[in-house]
Protein backbone atom coordinates (compact mmCIF):
# COMPACT_ATOMS: atom_id res chain seq x y z
CA UNK A 1 0.00 0.00 0.00
CA UNK A 2 1.52 3.34 -1.01
CA UNK A 3 1.96 6.25 1.38
CA UNK A 4 -0.73 8.45 -0.16
CA UNK A 5 -3.40 5.75 -0.03
CA UNK A 6 -2.42 4.75 3.51
CA UNK A 7 -2.49 8.36 4.77
CA UNK A 8 -5.88 8.96 3.17
CA UNK A 9 -7.34 5.81 4.73
CA UNK A 10 -5.88 6.47 8.19
CA UNK A 11 -6.92 10.15 8.25
CA UNK A 12 -10.47 9.26 7.28
CA UNK A 13 -10.66 6.59 9.99
CA UNK A 14 -9.16 8.78 12.71
CA UNK A 15 -11.39 11.77 11.90
CA UNK A 16 -14.50 9.57 11.60
CA UNK A 17 -13.78 7.81 14.90
CA UNK A 18 -12.84 10.93 16.87
CA UNK A 19 -15.02 11.23 19.96
CA UNK A 20 -15.99 14.88 19.39
CA UNK A 21 -17.46 14.22 15.95
CA UNK A 22 -15.10 16.76 14.40
CA UNK A 23 -15.18 17.88 10.80
CA UNK A 24 -12.34 18.38 8.33
CA UNK A 25 -12.92 22.13 8.35
CA UNK A 26 -12.61 22.25 12.13
CA UNK A 27 -9.40 20.18 12.06
CA UNK A 28 -7.97 22.49 9.39
CA UNK A 29 -8.95 25.64 11.29
CA UNK A 30 -7.74 24.45 14.70
CA UNK A 31 -4.44 23.14 13.28
CA UNK A 32 -3.88 26.21 11.10
CA UNK A 33 -3.60 24.00 8.03
CA UNK A 34 -5.34 25.18 4.86
CA UNK A 35 -8.46 23.16 4.14
CA UNK A 36 -7.13 22.63 0.63
CA UNK A 37 -4.06 20.85 2.06
CA UNK A 38 -6.13 18.63 4.36
CA UNK A 39 -8.57 17.91 1.53
CA UNK A 40 -5.65 17.04 -0.70
CA UNK A 41 -4.36 14.51 1.82
CA UNK A 42 -7.85 13.06 2.10
CA UNK A 43 -7.94 12.76 -1.70
CA UNK A 44 -4.60 10.97 -1.79
CA UNK A 45 -2.02 13.74 -2.23
CA UNK A 46 1.44 13.28 -0.72
CA UNK A 47 2.22 15.42 2.31
CA UNK A 48 4.80 18.04 1.33
CA UNK A 49 5.11 19.64 4.75
CA UNK A 50 5.47 17.19 7.64
CA UNK A 51 5.15 19.94 10.24
CA UNK A 52 1.55 20.49 9.10
CA UNK A 53 0.89 16.78 9.24
CA UNK A 54 2.47 16.66 12.72
CA UNK A 55 0.07 19.41 13.91
CA UNK A 56 -2.87 17.36 12.66
CA UNK A 57 -1.49 14.23 14.34
CA UNK A 58 -1.15 16.04 17.70
CA UNK A 59 -4.65 17.46 17.35
CA UNK A 60 -6.10 14.02 16.65
CA UNK A 61 -4.03 12.53 19.49
CA UNK A 62 -2.11 10.10 17.30
CA UNK A 63 1.55 9.99 16.37
CA UNK A 64 2.94 11.27 13.11
CA UNK A 65 4.34 7.79 12.59
CA UNK A 66 0.83 6.36 12.91
CA UNK A 67 -0.56 8.72 10.27
CA UNK A 68 2.24 7.84 7.89
CA UNK A 69 2.54 4.09 8.45
CA UNK A 70 -0.58 2.93 10.28
CA UNK A 71 1.28 1.50 13.28
CA UNK A 72 1.58 3.04 16.73
CA UNK A 73 5.33 3.39 17.18
CA UNK A 74 8.49 3.48 15.13
CA UNK A 75 10.61 0.34 15.22
CA UNK A 76 12.73 0.43 18.35
CA UNK A 77 15.55 -1.86 17.26
CA UNK A 78 18.71 0.25 17.18
CA UNK A 79 20.84 0.15 14.07
CA UNK A 80 24.05 -1.83 14.25
CA UNK A 81 27.13 0.18 15.13
CA UNK A 82 28.65 1.64 11.96
CA UNK A 83 25.59 0.86 9.89
CA UNK A 84 22.66 3.00 8.82
CA UNK A 85 19.07 2.32 9.76
CA UNK A 86 18.64 0.04 6.75
CA UNK A 87 21.74 -1.97 7.62
CA UNK A 88 23.89 -0.45 4.90
CA UNK A 89 27.51 0.34 5.61
CA UNK A 90 28.23 4.03 6.12
CA UNK A 91 31.58 3.72 4.37
CA UNK A 92 31.83 5.36 0.95
CA UNK A 93 31.45 3.11 -2.03
CA UNK A 94 34.07 3.51 -4.72
CA UNK A 95 33.47 2.36 -8.25
CA UNK A 96 36.42 1.24 -10.25
CA UNK A 97 36.59 2.18 -13.89
CA UNK A 98 37.23 -0.83 -16.10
Amino acid sequence: MNLEFRLRKILRNVIANHMDGITMSRVARDCEVPISVLSGWMAGASPRNLSKLARVARYLDVSLYYLLFGVEDAPSKPAERGRGALGHSRRPIYCSEE
